[in-house]
């Protein structure tokens, strides 16, 4: 087992194993005080769903809480591949701050703000950004992309439905991604030339 503050990024008494089948998360046990006493006090509303909660809370971090169908499934997958993607050096994902299994929320980095505009071919680029540290997104949508102005990055959120997958699927998948790109590119030059 691996502790994970000491890769700098996780809340104390969360450690992961990593395994031939990728990684196994411990999960804190019992509730986390952090997480408790600052749902409900100076938190903003982002969105609310069936399927999950997400606030900003006083220290601008993002707080997401799990509800509906699954909920236990996608809370442990969403930490999953945060864990995953963070311990990578994933740039362009939110960092998983702390996680609370009984609560079933998480707090993240706040990753940027909501894209009102984004071309497919660019949109194509970033999700395929992922195969690149072994994840394939499964809910491809405009929605899951913020742009962080700090950084001048677009990033990705919202794990929850994702999926690891092997290097040699990866590569698979990224060249047929980017052929998908480079036909996205081909329409849309084309569109403005004529």
């Amino acid at each position: 087992m691996v502790d994970l503050p000491s890769l700098g990024h996780f809340h104390e008494g969360l450690s992961v194993a990593l395994t031939s089948n990728g990684i196994d998360i411990g999960l804190l046990l019992g509730s986390s005080p952090d997480i408790r006493s600052e749902r409900g006090r100076d938190m903003q509303l982002l969105k609310e769903t069936q399927r999950a909660k997400v606030t900003r809370n006083g220290a601008g971090q993002v707080v997401k809480c799990f509800f509906g169908p699954n909920r236990h499934e996608r809370f442990r997958n969403e930490v999953r591949v945060l864990t995953h993607l963070n311990h990578a050096g994933c740039n362009f994902v939110p960092k998983l701050i702390e996680c609370d299994e009984e609560a079933l929320c998480i707090v993240t980095t706040n990753a940027g703000a909501c894209v009102e505009r984004i071309s497919e071919a660019k949109m194509v680029e970033v999700f395929q950004g992922l195969a690149a540290f072994g994840v394939r997104h499964d809910d491809q949508a405009q929605r899951n992309i913020l742009y962080d102005h700090r950084t001048g990055q677009f990033t990705v959120i919202d794990f929850e439905f994702a999926e690891l997958i092997e290097p040699a699927k990866s590569a698979k998948h990224a060249l047929e991604k980017l052929e998908q790109l480079e036909s996205l590119i081909e329409q849309e030059l084309s569109g403005d030339l004529n």
